[in-house]
């Protein structure tokens, strides 16, 4: 992987151009790693055409490259890129200096702007590359499967495998012993990103514990299905009623007009009836008392410590919460007769 080149020291005089800058960018195959292309950004206050602009490498000759301006007419911060200034990837720290003068009559009229950059780039891995690597899609995958890979390789040693994919990047899958030659791979899936995804899969060499570069098979087109989410089995989920103020109503009079040894009632008077219940326990808890009704709990007002503010509590009947503990309507003396 190459590594950009940073400014140490930027040694600009008062007499230089000003607002001088540089960066090194490297590009680089995403499989193969090796380098494609070098290219070397410099901007200044000035007009390129007015300038002088030089390289040194090291302690080598300065030299006049060839650059193109990238934001022809733009002075306030003019900006060139310098192609291939061949920065050698023999993962050895360089000194790359940059220096630009301003131009009078085609001769320096100013002192130079100096932009030292110093950096390497990483060398490429010497292990040997495996011979050929082969991916066959086996099975595509589906909601209820994932796909199946028959990967296969030529290599004498040990290898390590891995993948490549157009969205997801590359990632390691596993390993393989000298005397592999294959491997299937299914879980492959849960690692991508899209729903169709380009993947290639490949072996690195793996010599005194470096790996080389890989060997990449051709590329295989993908389909990642997501497997539905798996939620806990509630155990309420067949049984749970959640019942708003007239839903109760509706339910209690139906219930008790169900009875034939009760006398029917209309929903109004269950209405009423429940109204002028609330109503009592509402006037009782809010001049500080309570309401305890068998086989439900305690409604009460509660103090503060400091007995400045009054609050509502309720507090469960022993019937109440062992039967929600079993999933039974248990009374509380029956609670206490399980207990």
């Amino acid at each position: 992987m190459a590594i950009n080149f940073k400014i140490k020291v930027a040694l600009v005089s008062k007499l230089a151009p000003r607002g001088a800058g540089a960066k090194l960018k490297l590009t680089t195959d995403p499989l193969s790693k090796a380098i494609l292309s070098q290219e070397l950004w410099v901007w200044w206050q000035g007009d390129p055409h007015q300038s002088r602009l030089t390289l040194q490498l090291d302690d080598q000759p300065e030299a006049v490259p060839i650059w193109v301006w990238l934001n022809p007419g733009v002075t306030d911060r003019a900006i060139v890129r310098i192609t291939d200034p061949e920065i050698p990837d023999d993962g050895v720290t360089h000194r790359l200096t940059v220096r630009i003068w301003e131009l009078k009559d085609g001769e320096p009229c100013s002192a130079p702007a100096v932009l030292p950059l110093a950096g390497g780039i990483k060398r490429l891995p010497t292990t040997e590359q495996p011979e050929w690597c082969g991916a066959t899609l086996r099975r595509q995958a589906t909601p209820d499967t994932d796909a199946l890979i028959h990967v296969q390789w030529r290599h004498p040693g040990a290898v390590k495998i891995v993948a490549h994919a157009t969205k997801a990047g590359t990632f390691i899958l596993g390993y393989a012993d000298a005397d592999e030659h294959e491997c299937f791979i299914e879980d492959l899936g849960g690692k991508l990103t899209d729903h169709t995804e380009q993947v290639r899969i490949g072996v690195c060499a793996i010599d005194g514990g470096q790996f080389g570069l890989p060997t990449w098979s051709e590329p295989l087109l993908l389909n990642w299905h997501k497997p539905p989410m798996v939620y806990p089995r509630n155990p309420d989920q067949a049984t749970a009623v959640k019942l708003n103020q007239y839903g109760l109503e509706s339910f209690i009079t139906s219930t008790i007009n169900a009875n034939p040894n009760l006398p029917d009632i209309t929903s109004w008077t269950t209405t009423t009836i429940l109204n002028t219940l609330t109503r009592r326990i509402k006037d009782i808890v809010r001049k500080g008392g309570s309401v305890t009704l068998d086989d439900l709990g305690r409604i009460e007002a509660r103090w503060n410590p400091d007995r400045t503010t009054r609050g509502i509590g309720f507090s469960a009947s022993p019937g109440f919460i062992e039967g929600t503990r079993r999933g039974q309507p248990l009374t509380d003396a029956q609670a206490k007769g399980a207990a």
